[in-house]
């Protein structure tokens, strides 16, 4: 048995809650990606999972929906996020990747903190990204 944890708001547009970072990162893509429009080619977005060690994941969507000629991971970090930090092409085929991030306080905890205006400010980021616009 174990007791839902609600998030909580508090502080100067602060936001708790288990694994708060990437559900605030995956909430960002999702506004970034509902109505943009690529100024060419187009633009998957795929949630995966395996990611810390093998980018299994980043790996699976490659080869069933690929290729792609690059591709951007998100990733919930404590400390400074990556800013546009190139990884070098794998051996089984993975695209050039970037990754970008959003800063959360108490990583892994129940109390993970990630600021709303972060989270903000990433969707800004992402929908430039895609192309639909500042």
């Amino acid at each position: 048995l174990a007791r839902a944890k609600a998030p909580q708001r508090y502080g100067d547009n602060l936001l708790a809650a288990p694994v708060a970072g990437r559900r605030a990162a995956c909430a960002a893509l999702l506004r970034a990606a509902r109505g943009a429009t690529p100024a060419r080619g187009s633009v998957t977005v795929a949630f995966v999972v395996e990611q810390s060690f093998t980018r299994r994941g980043l790996l699976t969507i490659a080869k069933t929906r690929g290729p792609f000629s690059d591709a951007l991971l998100l990733e919930a970090v404590s400390g400074d996020p990556p800013a546009n930090r190139p990884a070098s092409p794998d051996p089984e085929n993975l695209p050039s990747y970037e990754s970008m991030g959003l800063r959360v306080r108490y990583a892994g905890t129940v109390v993970e903190t990630v600021s709303l205006t972060d989270a903000e400010a990433l969707e800004r980021a992402l929908r430039v990204r895609i192309g639909g616009g500042e």
